[in-house]
């Protein structure tokens, strides 16, 4: 598996429409490396994707195994959907989803999930597939997503992953260590736990097993502590070590990383009219009604 990473993209500051219009000046690359400075003569080569007519685009040989993966990372609001569907339009591409809320469905307003009319523009994979009580890991994820690619590359399309779930795409890329199988009796007393005393109980109980791990997780984020505990009582070793031992990583793809990096101020002020409008769109109402179907069998909420 090969890897190539953008340094910067530039500070997004506009709306999801505007975006999109910017990033329609992506075109397909001239035939020469990116650090060729002099004429490209390898008529075996086929560019990839450039980001303006002055630079270089990206080469890959034809007679290479491997196909173009492009993923686009960024924050909340940083545009990724803007950029994908504009790569998806101009490169024949389908969008493969990697928010772990956004694969239930019911679960519209808070997820901020493509519009319909988006969704018209370009294939979308992975998105409403999943009730709200049905249970979603990162390695299933990684199990349903990875022949989705393998189907895009087969009809020759360009397969673009987006979405804010890191572990998610950990596990799809990278692939997870072999962790035992997840015990519901444990879980369910750990969460006894917690509802008994304090989030902060688990963590020092984690932190005896595996201070390392510990480190590494928010004393909030229960569900990974649990996680975490559950490896380690399963396993009888610390999940650190685990972390270390082979991992299945995904082949066939050379991985192109977009990074979204916009201003800070900007990416706030973004954020904040994003909430405000899911409030006036009826989030509340949403989640309300949410609750009063499934309570709390809807892990999402």
């Amino acid at each position: 598996m090969q890897s190539a990473t953008i340094r910067r993209a530039r500070p997004v500051q506009q709306t999801r429409t505007e975006a999109s219009a910017e990033a329609a000046y992506l075109f397909a690359g001239d035939n020469r490396a990116s650090c060729d400075f002099l004429s490209y003569s390898d008529s075996g080569a086929r560019p990839l994707l450039a980001i303006h007519r002055l630079e270089f685009s990206l080469i890959v040989a034809a007679d290479e195994p491997a196909a173009l993966l492009v993923v686009v990372l960024g924050p909340t609001g940083s545009g990724k959907t803007a950029l994908s569907l504009a790569l998806a339009r101009h490169f024949a591409g389908e969008i493969v989803n990697c928010d772990s809320v956004a694969m239930y469905r019911e679960f519209d307003l808070g997820t901020a999930k493509p519009s319909a009319e988006e969704r018209q523009q370009a294939p979308h994979h992975l998105l409403d597939v999943l009730d709200p009580t049905e249970y979603m890991t990162a390695g299933e994820y990684a199990r349903r997503a990875r022949p989705v690619l393998e189907d895009i590359k087969q009809r020759r399309r360009l397969p673009i992953v987006a979405g804010g779930t890191g572990l998610y795409l950990r596990a799809l890329l990278e692939g997870l260590f072999p962790g035992p199988q997840r015990s519901e009796k444990l879980r369910e007393r750990l969460r006894t736990r917690v509802t008994q005393k304090e989030p902060e109980y688990l963590h020092r109980m984690l932190h005896r097993f595996d201070s390392t791990a510990a480190a590494h997780i928010h004393p909030n984020d229960v569900p990974k502590v649990i996680r975490a505990i559950e490896v380690c009582l399963a396993s009888q070793r610390e999940m650190t070590q685990l972390w270390k031992s082979g991992r299945d990583a995904l082949r066939g793809f050379h991985i192109l990383r977009l990074g979204l990096n916009p201003e800070r101020q900007a990416l706030y002020a973004r954020i904040n009219q994003r909430a405000s409008q899911m409030f006036q769109s009826g989030l509340v109402e949403e989640t309300q009604t949410l609750w009063t179907k499934y309570g709390d069998r809807a892990g999402a909420l």
